[in-house]
């Protein structure tokens, strides 16, 4: 790094030989920093930083005699000498205000700088750079920057720096002793996360495995996609089937490679607790961002889910879907979340007539249009984010021509820019969370809402939610229907197929 790049030459210097070094890296081209200050996201790399002294720019004017320097070189000699003396004593040396020292640089001297050293946050980089920091921060190490100009650290600061240093030689003993470890880092679907981190637990626990370390994130599909195609993790769980521009299957069918899932992109809130998540054991991996990386892939049916319909266990939807109506149609399911208007509805054959009876045309989607008996009330709905297969698969499954291009059909209130973000579910149309949890939470929270889930969530929140009966009648509404509408506890039925919203669960 360095030469007058600072943080731009550090990242660029990171991407391939593990450190850098540069006066200060600005705070754009830091994503997200961790609580400690020492170890922050640049680019697709998590690295800690270590200040090895100050850098002193000085100001040139040109005169008659040649160049004048500010400050003097009388000035730097004599602030030289103040550091040496602060930096061997438990005091710093007392400096006229204006001399470059430490002490000046730290209290408001407006052009002196620190110098950094920066080491990715990873077992094999950080063997690589100790002997070098170990040597920075030594007084050998520290003459040596007074040496070349620069001014070293004090002495509070030299035992700062020399603690985190103390920490790296620890992390550097558990990773040795650890090198027989087998770590595997697993990522992707909400859906398939309590089960991934059962058996991880169960796997761990065996004395077989001592040396086993599993690190589980969940994410949504769509991160489990991106992560295992840019080479970020061993492992991506799905809840959806991969899309025909995302990979190119092979003839046996399992197998294939990656095409298109977009790249890694580090500094959304998640992706932050996400990399904390799959870097506990100190064995993060560098990432591409390349959306055309070549990764072949072996994929694994693990099982099938009920994709489950919610809403709170009590208020005029629970009463509306279970003591008027006893369930729902695909073609309700449809009018409800749906982005297209009545109009388009019809012409792609929704017998509108039997899906609300009794709708009063005022532009409002409300309970009493399904059935006059329901309570004339807003229809509130919410469920998984965009990166989620579970928002895929609903989407697929209930809105025929389901897509995210202007004109396509989608949730409602799905904009250019995708979803708008809202803490409250009366602050958008469409209340969509990639945390299962934040649905249950505006269920319980508004008696008219409705949304879906995977069955192991629903499961866990049995005591606050009602799972809705399904039919996979496209074109009417249940009371018109011919067809039996479905609970998703029924596992017969879930096996033969007969709850429509059954679904396969892939890693």
């Amino acid at each position: 790094g360095g030469g007058g790049g600072g943080g731009g030459a550090v990242g660029e210097s990171m991407a391939t030989n593990f450190t850098g070094l540069g006066l200060d890296i600005t705070s754009n081209a830091v994503a997200a920093a961790f609580g400690d200050g020492t170890v922050a996201f640049m680019a697709d790399s998590v690295f800690t930083r270590f200040s090895l002294g100050f850098d002193l720019v000085r100001v040139a004017i040109a005169g008659d005699d040649g160049v004048f320097l500010l400050p003097t070189e009388a000035n730097v000699a004599a602030a030289a000498a103040s550091a040496v003396s602060s930096s061997s004593s438990a005091g710093a040396a007392s400096t006229p205000p204006s001399t470059p020292s430490f002490v000046s640089a730290v209290h408001g001297y407006p052009l002196a700088a620190l110098v950094h050293m920066v080491i990715l946050a990873d077992a094999d980089p950080v063997k690589a750079a100790l002997p070098t920091l170990s040597h920075a921060l030594s007084p050998e190490g520290q003459q040596g920057l007074r040496a070349i100009g620069f001014f070293g650290l004090s002495a509070a600061e030299l035992t700062t720096q020399r603690g985190e240093l103390a920490t790296l030689h620890e992390f550097m003993a558990s990773s040795t002793a650890a090198t027989d470890a087998i770590s595997i880092s697993i990522v992707g679907s909400s859906t398939v996360y309590p089960v991934m981190s059962e058996w991880s637990r169960i796997s761990t626990g065996k004395p077989e495995n001592a040396n086993l370390i599993v690190n589980v994130a969940g994410g949504g599909s769509g991160w489990g996609a991106k992560a295992l195609c840019s080479h970020y993790v061993d492992v991506g769980v799905m809840s959806r089937q991969w899309k025909s521009s995302e990979v190119e299957w092979q003839l046996d069918g399992y197998t294939a490679h990656c095409v298109d899932v977009g790249g890694m992109q580090v500094g959304a809130a998640h992706t932050m607790e996400l990399r904390q998540e799959l870097c506990r054991d100190g064995r993060c991996r560098a990432t591409t961002t390349s959306s055309t990386t070549r990764t072949n892939f072996t994929q694994i049916l693990l099982g099938y889910d009920a994709l489950t319909v919610i809403t709170a266990l009590e208020g005029n939807a629970h009463t509306c879907v279970t003591a008027v109506l006893e369930g729902l149609t695909f073609a309700q399911l449809r009018w409800i979340f749906t982005s297209f208007s009545d109009d388009e509805l019809t012409a792609a054959g929704v017998d509108l007539a039997s899906v609300v009876p009794n709708d009063d045309k005022d532009g409002v989607k409300e309970w009493s249009d399904l059935d006059a008996a329901c309570a004339h009330a807003e229809i509130v709905i919410g469920g998984a984010d965009q990166q989620s297969g579970t928002y895929v698969f609903m989407g697929e499954t209930i809105l025929p021509t389901f897509g995210e291009k202007a004109g396509e059909e989608n949730f409602r209130g799905l904009q250019a820019d995708g979803f708008k973000e809202c803490m409250l579910p009366q602050q958008c149309t469409y209340y969509n969370s990639v945390d299962d949890k934040d649905v249950v939470n505006v269920l319980r929270s508004n008696q008219n809402a409705v949304g879906y889930m995977g069955a192991a969530y629903a499961k866990e929140h049995v005591d606050v939610i009602h799972k809705v009966a399904v039919s996979g009648d496209t074109v009417k509404g249940m009371k018109a229907s011919l067809m039996q509408a479905n609970e998703p506890d029924d596992i017969d039925s879930l096996m033969k197929g007969a709850y429509p919203l059954s679904r396969a669960l892939f890693m």
